[in-house]
């Protein structure tokens, strides 16, 4: 007989089941993706769901709402993968290419092919050559995360110009055009705007060598980016990671302790690492199974192997998938 003693679980995790079994998910898949054994997992149902327990069950038949259609064929457009997409709302790889091939019809290999590459998603990003730098800003700011910043427009624009002034004629950095993207990054950042640079990176349509190069031949003219408040930029990126990715509640504070409690020992690797690191461990210590590491970084615009020589490095970390050990150093 089974043994129904009470047993504490996580409200997180209380509230992961209800919302996969909202979303028409198969209980094995429920066991499987939360961890809990079935026993518990349809306790949980039935007391959270009550009477409307049998209103979710997988029928073979049934579909998910227009509105779940719609949030997910927005997320596509925005080129997001696979793994991505559902990460983000919770159901199966299967489930998601049949809704995105009902939807987007005939239009489905144009958005939907197993993972979109990055190249890929290059072709679909901004002709940044084509725009000035307010056209260029314009552009940018309509796009989430960045349109939460339309109204620094005048601010970014003196930026540009007061920068330009300082670079010196006959140089290839003259052509405003080719110096847009660099600026307005430099810019973003300077202000403290909520974004990572793989998000930026997406949306400009440049590789990761072009992009810091390019960073690298404007630093010169823009000296006060050094003194920068690199801590403050890093829970920014943690911050638009957890915006965007929609991850438990708890993440941000845990994910501040730990930037707080380990910044001397961090602090001298990229910003963008950093916030890699942070978000990682922050996953790791509150068991968050979804996003996956992968996403994340892919985010923040890394990759994984940075995280893991910094995390086997500076914390003496050889096994990611063990909490156990990881837990006892932070």
């Amino acid at each position: 007989m089974k043994n129904t003693q009470n047993k504490k679980i996580d409200p997180r995790t209380v509230e992961q089941v209800v919302l996969l079994r909202k979303n028409y998910q198969k209980i094995p898949y429920i066991v499987k993706k939360t961890g809990l054994t079935l026993y518990y997992v349809k306790k949980i149902l039935r007391t959270k769901l009550g009477n409307s327990y049998y209103d979710y069950r997988w029928d073979g038949k049934r579909s998910y709402t227009p509105e779940f259609h719609k949030k997910i064929v927005d997320l596509r457009k925005q080129f997001l993968t696979l793994q991505e997409i559902t990460d983000r709302v919770g159901i199966s790889e299967n489930a998601l290419i049949s809704i995105l091939e009902i939807e987007l019809g005939e239009d489905y290999k144009k958005y939907c092919n197993r993972g979109i590459t990055y190249q890929e998603k290059v072709k679909k990003s901004l002709k940044i050559n084509a725009f000035s730098f307010a056209e260029l800003y314009d552009q940018v700011t309509v796009k989430t995360p960045f349109h939460k910043y339309q109204e620094l427009k005048e601010e970014a624009i003196y930026f540009m110009n007061e920068l330009m002034k300082k670079i010196r004629k006959g140089t290839h950095l003259r052509n405003e055009l080719k110096v847009n993207p660099f600026a307005l990054y430099l810019f973003l950042k300077s202000r403290y705007c909520i974004f990572t640079t793989g998000q930026y990176l997406i949306l400009i349509g440049l590789s990761k060598r072009e992009f810091f190069k390019g960073i690298k031949a404007i630093l010169p003219y823009y000296p006060q980016y050094q003194t920068r408040n690199r801590k403050k930029i890093v829970s920014n990126s943690i911050t638009a990671v957890e915006e965007y990715l929609n991850i438990d509640s708890a993440f941000l504070t845990t994910a501040f302790k730990l930037l707080d409690k380990w910044w001397d020992t961090i602090s001298n690797s990229t910003e963008d690492v950093i916030t890699g690191v942070i978000c990682i461990l922050s996953v790791i210590k509150l068991n968050i199974k979804s996003p996956s590491y992968t996403t994340i970084c892919r985010l923040i615009g890394i990759r994984l192997g940075s995280v893991y020589n910094n995390l086997k490095r500076r914390f003496g970390i050889v096994d990611i998938h063990n909490a156990t050990q990881i837990n006892k150093i932070l």
